[in-house]
């Protein structure tokens, strides 16, 4: 994964996970491994360790998209992700909002610093992180 992908999602780890969580995955993306990268995003789809206040669970009834435009419409994400397709790439938005609510491990980091998003399993499985 490149550090250009790296930066925006190390931050987003330290700024939204709880700090045990964090520093286990912190230390995962610096051992730059593919069998590191290949715990981190097996574990994607399950995380659940957001910090208080910082996390957003999105319903079944909210546009995630409208409400992305509401906290500052970020437009470029960078991605870890279980999908080959998603994992390590910089996004746009809307390819993100495709993957909302359909159990993909992703988490997504806005390139400009101003908040991330999580997507996986589950009926609660959108969360915005800011």
């Amino acid at each position: 994964m490149t550090q250009r992908v790296l930066d925006p999602v190390s931050t987003a780890i330290g700024a939204y996970l709880q700090p045990a969580v964090a520093e286990r995955w912190l230390a995962l993306v610096a051992a730059d491994t593919r069998r590191a990268h290949g715990r981190l995003v097996g574990m994607l789809s399950h995380l659940d360790a957001f910090l208080p206040g910082r996390a957003h669970r999105v319903t079944g009834s909210e546009d995630v998209g409208a409400l992305l435009r509401e906290l500052g419409d970020p437009q470029r994400f960078a991605a870890l992700s279980d999908s080959p397709a998603l994992d390590g790439r910089v996004i746009d938005v809307d390819e993100l909002l495709q993957h909302a609510h359909v159990g993909t491990g992703i988490l997504a980091a806005a390139v400009d610093g101003s908040l991330a998003v999580w997507m996986g399993e589950g009926r609660d499985g959108v969360v915005v992180l800011r």
